[in-house]
């Protein structure tokens, strides 16, 4: 079923930047087919990452092949954090945006245990989970400390 599923993503991937990528889920209502396929991508790849060992993940064995991961994940991340900038306030959000966002972030919250626990992505992209915008901040913008 992902196999049906991933094409779709990874023609969002392929798109000219985040934004149009975004644009082509239509937010805020996340209602469009486009946005209902991405959805059930992030369910059954985040469902299938939980019953992956980390080796059958790093070997290619699992549902996607590791240049397609290397491909997808940067653009799932920073997807993620561009809903989460563009979307903040989730009242005001539907049933459909809602559920989207939350398997979006699910995704990428597995990925990244995932990624922690046993590297996946070659060292130059699994270095930085935080897009390079808000690295830039965090290295050089003072940060208050929250605990």
């Amino acid at each position: 079923f992902l196999a049906a599923l991933a094409p779709s993503a990874v023609a969002l991937a392929r798109c000219a930047s985040v934004a149009v990528a975004l644009q082509r889920l239509s937010p805020p209502e996340f209602d469009t087919a486009a946005a209902t396929k991405f959805h059930a991508f992030c369910l059954v790849f985040a469902m299938k990452l939980r019953m992956m060992f980390d080796q059958e993940l790093v070997a290619g064995l699992g549902p996607l092949q590791p240049a397609e991961l290397e491909f997808l994940v940067p653009f799932l991340n920073r997807l993620a954090c561009h809903v989460m900038l563009e979307l903040p306030e989730r009242t005001g959000l539907g049933v459909q945006a809602l559920a989207l966002q939350d398997s979006l972030l699910l995704l990428v919250r597995r990925l990244y245990d995932r990624h922690r626990r046993r590297p996946f992505l070659p060292e130059r992209l699994g270095a930085w989970w935080l897009i390079p915008e808000l690295r830039t901040v965090l290295q050089e913008g003072p940060l208050a400390e929250l605990s």
